[in-house]
């Protein structure tokens, strides 16, 4: 078989890769480790994928003549998921806007305590009493392999002293300094959060965050359990872990601290992240009853998954089912939802709306697919949360005004961004309540420029995404109030996690009818109350135990089984 010699320059970097003839130019990228948006997986809808030939040719596919304009085909510009390799090519592709994603890593809250870290200096003079012997207290769980080798070390260093630290009956590590800190984890579909946590004062010591690459196999959950089912869960799990360990790493190298003083980690995610991150098989998640391979609290080591640095024990919280994960019992344990005197809600705002109700110490728990039109996918001019996405608008005589995100040049649409532009066109007059622009607008509305000169336009089909996404949103809400036998008005307290939720106008979502207009005066925005659940884990003492009633006090449904949900999601599909 002929090889095909494939360039590529992106920024300042440029690679090189001998191919076998008839590759696939996307999966050539991604083999490459270079980055491109293709948040629809590479099906060829979304026209993200845009790469310019510099040297040797691509055909011009139908998928390039429906997303790339005739001036752009001109200048070369094609979709790298449509593209086939038949001869030497050298291509540019731009660098990944969404690498610089703007991600949403604080929380609203604080933490109940910072008391689950013990560490004890054991001095190591001559004594028949074995080494372990002098580590373990009574009633601790029984030495891991980790901790034997810790032992082992220190006689072999010849050290005069020791560090024990445990946590719960466990001992943690032993080692010749004192393990002080853990890397709490969230691993969104969209997104990964980092915090780096003093387990000494518990303090949140750094922060970071990133874009999930994997987005590139797909932007919402359903496509790449899809994929993963279909033979690529080594190849999207190897991209996770990956990033995972760098980015661990580098929240150490950023706050000075070696990955010896890091004695746990913890994760939380939705099920299917976890389970392409486990590489668990993910066969069963996608056809009903839609059964995962577990939804335990697991307590693993560093090395059973990733490679690096890190020797530490590792947990991933426990989930609810498989579209209700981990990362939900997480945002329920970080806002008290369990243990709320009244009835609250908690809705996690994302490609998926994860969403729980409490009545009476027992939560309701269900999840709709709101599509990826709230994080900007399968919106004409829709980007992620990245410098430059028009992230707030409003209309002034006529004329919108626009905020972007760092106030940088526009570059497209971010969710809040969408939601905004929908409430603002319905107030003016320019969209009837049926979801239809009116004939003076039926190409648009311009919202801003960008530094081309090119006109962001919110479109009719963007429209339309909106009212799928919002629909399945309140139609979710109200179907799991009914459920729960609550009203609105017996609603206290109606936390909204996530991003989107973050930077979203709470008016604009009550004016498009995502939010319940009689709440308005009771929502919260919590922020990452993933994240912050997995700190709270790691913090305070009592987590464990308040995480099992939560999973023991928990009845959850498929919003596709009640008829109901149905004629609601018809119903909520206008703007009234």
């Amino acid at each position: 078989m002929t090889n095909i010699k494939l360039t590529v320059v992106q920024g300042e970097e440029l690679r090189t890769l001998l191919l076998p003839e008839g590759s696939s130019l996307l999966e050539s990228l991604r083999n490459m480790d270079v980055h491109v948006a293709s948040i629809c997986g590479g099906n060829g809808s979304c026209g993200k994928c845009r790469v310019r030939v510099l040297d040797g040719a691509l055909d011009i596919t139908d998928n390039d003549e429906r997303s790339v304009s005739k001036d752009d085909l001109g200048e070369g510009w094609r979709l790298a998921c449509a593209a086939t390799l038949w001869s030497d090519l050298t291509i540019e592709a731009e660098p990944a806007r969404e690498e610089n994603f703007s991600v949403v890593v604080d929380f609203s809250g604080s933490f109940s305590g910072a008391g689950t870290l013990d560490t004890t200096k054991v001095a190591m003079e001559k004594s028949p009493i074995s080494v372990t012997d002098r580590m373990r207290r009574d009633g601790d769980a029984p030495l891991s392999m980790e901790t034997l080798r810790g032992c082992s070390q220190i006689v072999e260093s010849g050290a005069s002293e020791a560090f024990v630290t445990r946590a719960g009956g466990r001992i943690l590590r032993v080692g010749r300094t004192a393990g002080q800190y853990a890397i709490a984890v969230d691993i969104g579909t969209t997104t990964l959060c980092f915090a780096l946590v003093s387990l000494v004062d518990g303090t949140v010591k750094g922060r970071l965050s990133a874009v999930n690459r994997q987005r590139e196999y797909g932007a919402d959950v359903i496509s790449r359990i899809h994929r993963a089912a279909n033979g690529e869960l080594a190849a999207i799990g190897d991209v996770i872990r990956r990033q995972v360990a760098e980015a661990a790493r580098k929240i150490c190298d950023d706050n000075g601290v070696a990955p010896d003083s890091v004695i746990r980690m913890a994760f939380a995610g939705n099920t299917a992240m976890l389970h392409i991150l486990l590489g668990l098989s993910c066969r069963t998640l996608g056809v009903y009853p839609f059964t995962p391979v577990t939804l335990d609290l697991l307590h693993l080591k560093y090395k059973d998954i990733f490679e690096g640095h890190f020797t530490c024990a590792v947990d991933f919280l426990p989930g609810l089912s498989t579209y209700v994960g981990a990362d939900i019992a997480s945002g329920i344990l970080f806002s008290g939802l369990l243990e709320s005197e009244s009835p609250a809600l908690l809705l996690d705002m994302g490609t998926n709306g994860e969403m729980a109700a409490s009545r009476e110490g027992w939560l309701y728990c269900t999840a709709t697919a709101a599509g990826p039109a709230f994080e900007g996918g399968n919106i004409e001019w829709g980007t992620g949360s990245v410098p430059g996405a028009i992230s707030s608008v409003k209309f002034e005589d006529g004329e919108p005004r626009i905020e972007t995100i760092n106030g940088a040049t526009p570059v497209g649409i971010c969710g809040s961004g969408v939601i905004d532009a929908t409430a603002e066109c319905l107030a003016a007059g320019f969209l009837s309540t049926s979801g239809r622009f009116e004939a003076d607008y039926r190409d648009g509305v311009a919202l801003g420029l960008t530094s081309a000169g090119e006109k962001i336009r919110f479109t009719q089909k963007d429209v339309r995404e909106v009212q799928l996404g919002k629909s399945a949103v309140r139609s979710g809400i109200d179907t799991l109030l009914r459920t729960a036998g609550l009203s609105y008005g017996d609603i206290g307290s109606f936390y909204i996690a996530g991003g989107f939720g973050y930077r979203l106008d709470f008016e604009s979502g009550i004016a498009i009818g995502l939010f319940p207009k009689e709440l308005a005066g009771r929502m919260k925005p919590l922020g990452n109350s993933s994240l912050g659940g997995v700190i709270t884990y790691l913090l305070d003492g009592s987590a464990e135990k308040r995480l099992d009633a939560i999973v023991q006090n928990s009845s959850q449904f498929e919003l596709s089984e009640d008829k109901s949900f149905n004629n609601l999601f018809m119903e909520n599909m206008t703007f009234e």
